[in-house]
């Protein structure tokens, strides 16, 4: 188990489907890589949800020396603590027992000294968590991901000679399909263009496997464009068929005007922006303890790799570059490599 130290949303919003799209994994030998998503056959996608997704690991090694974020001080920078009395009781806990899938929730470890806690968490849930001292606790958010079959798993919660065991429910997380077609030669550029694929893997894995120890952001999520523009073309967890090819949607479609301006939803820091074949112009903003947003497709970006952005800061403009139909936003949210639902943080305050 890996920890760091340290110092959290869907919004009720009329859904008009429109036609836009952004790239998905395509069999075969192009990898694409673009939402971490599993391929199922076109001829078999009520069965999305069940199939295996192509093996990738999912507790990828800890960065030993994460970029600097010496510009933004940690609230709990000041807050190491000695050893706990023999009277200290460890407790552990978990922010619910039932969660959607393709949602997150959140572990806490309580009692345990700043120094060395290696806290483990085993489950059957496809991750490895990885735990971050926030105020007087260790805390590491567990998503689930949204291919996972809704039923009965469990979680065990261990340090030293304390440990416990949590029963979790995953309800279904009410995915749909669609389908749509995408122009053959804006495909073959993109999706199904192997340079593409590894350039998007080059740039984009070692971003999936980082996390600031620092909780930047703070409250709800506020949308990312304008509220008098919201559409929704494509949600999270949709099973797309595209020219054929049936894949599971890792983010939300919004169409908009050109140049419509996209700002930040939260604080965080950007841990790229620039130009993707696959995605086209791109941006990830780490908004700590691995939790990060995705945005897809812009005409233009407003922002820069290592920007320190505060809520409502411009990252870009909408536009329709790298795979895609037309002029929209991928959102999207994720912790380390995981995709999960950004409804969950636009909607609530995730972790107080």
């Amino acid at each position: 188990m890996r920890f760091c130290k340290s110092a959290a949303l869907p919004l009720a919003a009329s859904l008009v489907l429109a036609l836009s799209a952004c790239a998905q994994e395509t069999p075969g030998s192009s990898p694409a890589i673009l939402e971490e998503q599993q391929v199922i056959s076109a001829s078999s996608s009520s069965e999305a949800s069940s199939d295996p997704a192509p093996p990738m690991p999912e507790s990828p090694p800890a960065v030993s020396d994460p970029p600097p974020v010496s510009s933004v001080p940690s609230s709990s920078s000041s807050s190491s603590s000695s050893e706990p009395s023999k009277e200290t009781e460890v407790v552990f806990s978990l922010s619910t027992d039932t969660v959607k899938a393709g949602d997150n929730l959140f572990l806490f470890a309580q009692g345990i000294p700043d120094e060395n806690p290696e806290i483990s968490a085993q489950s059957d849930l496809e991750f490895d968590p990885v735990f971050y001292l926030y105020d007087d606790k260790w805390v590491a958010a567990m998503p689930i991901r949204y291919t996972l079959t809704p039923g009965e798993y469990q979680i065990t919660l261990s340090w030293e000679q304390t440990s416990q065991t949590f029963p979790i429910t995953v309800t279904d997380g009410g995915f749909e399909v669609e389908s749509f077609t995408v122009d053959q030669s804006v495909a073959d550029a993109t999706i199904n263009d192997n340079g593409a694929n590894a350039e998007y893997e080059e740039i984009t894995r070692p971003l999936k496997n980082m996390g600031d120890p620092e909780k930047y952001w703070s409250g709800k999520f506020v949308m990312p464009l304008e509220q008098e523009t919201l559409r929704i073309s494509s949600s999270f967890g949709y099973t797309r068929i595209v020219n054929g090819v049936a894949s599971i949607h890792g983010g939300v479609d919004f169409p908009a005007p050109q140049d419509t301006p996209v700002t930040a939803p939260n604080r965080g820091r950007v841990l790229y922006a620039g130009y993707l074949q696959l995605t086209g112009n791109t941006v990830v903003v780490e908004h700590g303890f691995g939790l990060k947003s995705w945005y897809y497709h812009m005409n233009s970006l407003d922002c820069q790799t290592g920007d320190m952005l505060e809520t409502g800061d411009p990252i870009g403009k909408v536009g329709t570059t790298g795979f895609s139909t037309g002029n929209h936003l991928h959102f999207a949210m994720s912790v380390n490599n995981v995709y999960v639902n950004p409804w969950q943080y636009l909607e609530n305050d995730m972790l107080p």
